[in-house]
């Protein structure tokens, strides 16, 4: 098993970048070996007839990525934001690329933000991972979304998303605003 995931390893950080933390070879290797064995391959085959941008190896991507985000993370670089960056660009435009969005939720946070300081935000949002950017288009997140860091800047989410007891539904005309890729 050791040459499988040193094998897979080198093949996901060439095409990606990412590392595979140690913590997540064991789940890697099942996920290989289920998809070898249905298709009647020895796993070190099948890793080796995968191809980037082929949904198997999406699949893996997909897998191995870790998507921990929430709205406003990281509430003191909101601050600084707010202070340094939008108060500067108030009546004006200006564009945002956050690559390695997960989900969209700092998206949304960079988007709130700005419109709430009168700034012409375009902003992109890309990830890696397939799955994690269809949560951005839907526009559906659990209240899990909202943690405490951050807290102070809830508010400017509510002109655009409805809250349930469960969830944040964003209007698609906000969500709208962001170019996914």
């Amino acid at each position: 098993m050791n040459e499988l995931i040193e094998f897979i390893k080198a093949k996901i950080l060439d095409y990606s970048g990412i590392n595979i933390a140690v913590s997540q070879h064991q789940a890697l290797i099942t996920h290989i070996e289920k998809k070898a064995a249905v298709r009647g391959m020895l796993p070190i085959d099948y890793c080796k007839s995968l191809v980037p941008h082929t949904p198997d190896f999406d699949e893996i991507i997909n897998l191995i990525t870790v998507n921990e985000t929430y709205f406003f993370r990281e509430e003191l670089q909101f601050d600084f934001l707010k202070k340094e960056v939008f108060s500067k660009y108030m009546g004006k435009n200006l564009t945002i690329w956050t690559c390695c969005c997960s989900t969209g939720e700092e998206a949304i946070s960079l988007l709130a933000l700005a419109l709430s300081m009168n700034v012409n935000l375009t902003i992109y949002a890309s990830d890696i991972d397939d799955d994690a950017l269809s949560v951005l288009s839907k526009g559906r997140y659990s209240t899990f979304s909202l943690r405490t860091d951050g807290q102070k800047y809830h508010n400017l989410l509510e002109s655009y998303s409805t809250r349930t007891e469960t969830e944040l539904l964003f209007r698609q005309d906000f969500l709208n605003r962001i170019h996914t890729f």
